[in-house]
This record gives C-alpha cells, structure tokens and sequence, in this order.
C-alpha cells in the first residue's frame, strides 16, 4: 500500500474501533457486571475489594478507578462502563502503532482490521469487567517494551519496569512482563563499546537485575497476599475444571495443550469456523517460528529481545498453568483475553513471512515482478478479502449472538415489577437475580415480603456458596415448598435470569422446574413477562 492510501485505511480503522467501542454502554448490566457494579458503590474502598458477597476478582487498580468515575459522574450504566471504554479507545491507538513498527503498512492495516473487529474484544470493551483492561495493559507494555528494544537507554529501561509495576495492579497480567525484563538486562549490551565494535560483549547489569526480582517479589506479594488469596475460594478453582491438565501420560499432556493450542485463534471474527481456525492457528505458529528463526544471529543474544517479548506472557500463561496456578481453558475464553493482541501481531508475521515468500518464488521466476510489488499486492488482496469478511459477518451474525450471551434487560425488569407489585404481594428473587436486583432497586417495592433464592447460585459468592450441579431435586423441591406456603393466599412474582447460558451452566431449566413445581403445589399462572435475559411469572397461589 502506499503512504496516503495507507493513511485513509488507517483513518477509517481508528474511526471504526472507536465507533464500535462506545455503542451500546447504556445497556443494562447482567449478572458479572452486577455485582461489580455493587462492589464499586461499597461504602469504602477496602470493602470494595473485599465485597462481602461475591469473590472480589477485579484487580484493586480497576475498582479504585472505576469508584472515582462513579463518584465524578454518578451511576449511570454508561458511567460503570467508562472505564472499559476508554480502555478499548486507547488499547485500538496502541495497537496501531505496535502493529505499524512490527510489520510491513499492508500487514499492519491487516493486524488493525482483525483487532478492530473482534467480537470478543467489542464486548468487553462495553462491559464492566477488567478483561479490556487486561488488553490495554498488554498492549501497552508490548509498546514500551519494544520502544525499549529500540532505544536501549537506562531511561527507558526504568519507565518500562515502573509501568509494569503500576499496571500490574490494574491487571494482574502485566506480572508476566517480568521475565522480559530480566531477559533484558541479562542480555544488556555496553553501548559505548557498541559504538566502536558491532559485536560488542554483553555485561549483565546486576544492579538492575536484582531491582527488577525485588520488585516482581514485592508485586507478586502484594497481589497474592492482599488481593488475590483473600478472594479465592476451592470453588472459584472447581468453576474451571477443565483449565488444568490432570493426565498423566504424554499423549494426554500432548491432546490437552495441542487443544488449547487451536483456541489461539478463536476471538478472530471468523474464529468460529472449523477450517480457518486450523489455517488461521499454522499460520499463528509459522510467525512463531519465523519471528524467533529470524533473529538467530548468534552469540548475540539481544537480537532475541522481540522475541522474548512477544512470547513470554504467552509461555508465563502455560508456566503457570502446569503448575497449578492459572487456568487454562482455552485461549478463546475472556479471561485469556489478553493474549489476543499478540496472537493478531504474531499470526500477521505469519502472513507477511508467506507473502514474502509467495514474492521472491514469483520475482525468481519473471525477473521483471520486483519482490516489493508482489509482496504488497498479496498483503492489500488478504486485506480487502478480510474486510469484505467482515462486512459480511456483521451484515448476517453480526454482535448479536456474543451480546446475546451476557445480556439481561434486569433494569427494565425490575422498574416493570415497581410499577405492578402490590402490598400483599410476595416477590420471589432467584440466585441469578440478586446482585441486579441489589443494584437497581434504588425505590423498595411495595411488598409485604421479599424471598431471596438460594438454589442455582452463579459463581461464586463469598459465602456459603454450592454449585447448581451439586444441588438434589430435592434441594430445589424443598426451595419451591417453602416459597409456595409463604405466598398461600396471595400473588406471587418470580424474577429468574432466562440466559441461555445459564442453563446450560446449571444443566437445568430453572423456569420450567419452578413453574411445574409451583403448579404442583397450589400456585397458577396468570401472567408472564419475557423480556431480554429475564423472565417475569406471577402467580395465584391457593390458600393453604
């Protein structure tokens, strides 16, 4: 691509990553973001992290920031999201200049067009979780960390390890950078040498070695110790049974990391398909490859440094899950979200590598093709290919069905019970309610009684807290029984989630075992109200 044509590409890819992360922030919060939400406005910043009713997962920097939004420009749904938003703003600016310094411009747009564009990394910019921070402070760190490669200063140096160490108390992810960091100064270069020897000697600054263990100690304790620990429970590590590798033979190790391995590719916006995701996950490993066999000019080691940066968080990620630590349930799963940008960068080397390649055979063959030309042409054909994808994506599956996924209407929900309850109404809130109902019952409704749900509770409340699949029938036969004699006699209302997801997380219909179980015991139903991700029933329950 040429230079205006590349800047008109870029213009309207900035343009449209903005756009695309700023619709939709008015929406109600569902479940997750609920009882964050509800954290946020404790009445202090230590019970915030230590919310009393749910395990505080956010890490303490997302929580103080978003309070001090919430606290500037009140609680609106926009206002709780802010924070994301920008996050998602800032994060699509950094990618296009890390992506612009990696790789050729007709590459980079393609790297740009693919992170703009993914569907995953577009909802969680919209919502209240610290997934698009996590992308921000990966992509930022990438940024400094290669700016440092380039400049090689003290200076440098210094502002990359401080930005590691302050962001890795917005996103527990930046602790990975470590090891680059130490990389780095093992391998550090004497500039002035350098300067008369191109094959200067590398000198291991030891003073900033032991600076950058004492800071990684002191972070790592401080996050474990303070944060972390106090809000991990046995059942927070059952919810991913499947993140951690429990074989014992190399077959077994093989089958569960090779399966994890063709995840990498799965927040692409056509991650779905069976085929591109092979294709897309070879050509992810090629740049791999290309990227480290390119820099193999040894014995300097330095050479490695973009390597190194690219790669270390993705094997600190492996590293951690062999022992036990961090789960591992696909890099396609949100909390693994931060590995996407590397994935784009890396899978666009790999592109380039094959378009180079495709060129020099070519320009071998017809000595008049410059390789250049080829290799161009190649780049802006795969991207005007993959934004024709992307039209078509969004003109035909479109956000719909990721949103689809986290959506509640649970604001609309509950001012459409305050408008109908009345005073002798009993008013049944289920365990996948409570949290949304806490927050946007801001005026109490008028009931004589108000039944708080203790079966099919999400995950994970600090508290007294048992999965749905351990749950008997007669857990929730005994819940239902208890519900139908306090509303003998009178209406009863149940607020019950109706998210796909949730039943297929609890394995049960909860809405159909409570109205059969209802009908069953006296109460009929008179009325129904379905709106997105919420179900309404009232019902007449006989006297007893």
């Amino acid at each position: 691509m040429e230079r205006p044509l590349v800047l008109v590409v870029l213009g309207g890819l900035l343009l449209a990553g903005v756009v695309t992360r700023v619709q939709f922030l008015d929406r109600s919060l569902w479940l997750d973001e609920a009882w964050v939400a509800n954290s946020v406005l404790a009445a202090s910043l230590p019970q915030a992290i230590y919310y009393d009713h749910w395990l505080q997962t956010n890490p303490p920097l997302f929580v103080a920031i978003t309070r001090l939004v919430t606290a500037v420009f009140g609680t609106s749904n926009v206002a709780f999201r802010a924070l994301p938003a920008l996050s998602g703003i800032v994060s699509v600016l950094l990618f296009s200049f890390i992506a612009l310094r990696l790789l050729k411009p007709s590459f980079a747009m393609i790297a740009i067009l693919l992170f703009v564009f993914s569907p995953r990394v577009i909802l969680y910019s919209q919502s209240l979780k610290q997934y698009s921070t996590d992308v921000l402070s990966m992509i930022g760190l990438l940024a400094l960390g290669y700016l440092y490669i380039d400049k090689r200063s003290d200076r440098w140096f210094y502002g990359l390890l401080a930005a590691v160490v302050v962001l890795s108390f917005l996103s527990y992810s930046a602790m990975l950078f470590f090891p680059f960091l130490l990389y780095t100064v093992v391998t550090k270069v004497d500039l002035q040498s350098r300067a008369n020897d191109t094959q200067a000697a590398i000198r291991p600054n030891w003073r900033q070695f032991f600076l950058v263990i004492a800071l990684a100690v002191f972070v790592f304790g401080t996050n474990y110790g303070f944060f972390i620990a106090p809000n991990k429970t046995s059942a927070l590590a059952e919810f991913f049974p499947e993140g951690f590798y429990q074989g014992r033979s190399l077959a077994q190790f093989l089958e569960f990391y090779g399966g994890r391995l063709l995840t990498l590719t799965g927040d692409f916006f056509f991650g779905g398909s069976a085929v591109l995701r092979v294709v897309t996950v070879l050509i992810t490993v090629m740049g791999f490859i290309h990227l480290w066999m390119s820099q193999t000019k040894w014995p300097r080691l330095e050479t490695f440094s973009t390597a190194v940066l690219l790669t270390a968080p993705m094997a600190g990620i492996v590293g951690l899950n062999l022992v036990g630590f961090f789960p591992l349930p696909g890099f396609h799963h949100r909390l693994l979200l931060f590995v996407f940008p590397i994935t784009v960068l890396v899978f666009c080397l790999g592109l380039q590598f094959l378009a180079n390649l495709a060129a020099r055979l070519i320009s071998t063959r017809w000595a008049s093709v410059k390789a250049t030309s080829v290799e161009n042409v190649l780049g802006s054909a795969v991207f005007v290919g993959l934004l024709g994808l992307v039209w078509l994506f969004f003109n035909t599956v479109g956000l719909k069905p990721f949103f689809a996924e986290e959506y509640e209407d649970s604001e609309k929900a509950i001012a459409y019970l305050a408008q109908r309850l009345q005073a002798n109404d009993v008013l049944y809130i289920h365990a996948t309610m409570r949290e949304q109902f806490k927050l946007y019952n801001r005026a109490p409704p008028v009931t004589t009684r108000i039944v708080y749900g203790k079966i099919g509770m999400p995950c994970c409340p600090r508290k007294d807290y048992r999965s749905p699949q351990q749950e008997s029938a007669k857990d929730i036969a005994d819940e239902i029984l208890a519900l139908s004699g306090v509303a003998a006699g009178r209406f009863l209302w149940l607020l019950i989630t109706d998210r796909a997801l949730n039943r297929v997380y609890a394995r049960r219909d909860e809405i159909e075992i409570f109205e059969r179980g209802l009908a069953d015991r006296g109460c009929a139903k008179i009325e129904e109200a379905k709106l997105a991700g919420v179900y309404i029933g009232r019902f007449e329950c006989k006297p007893k």
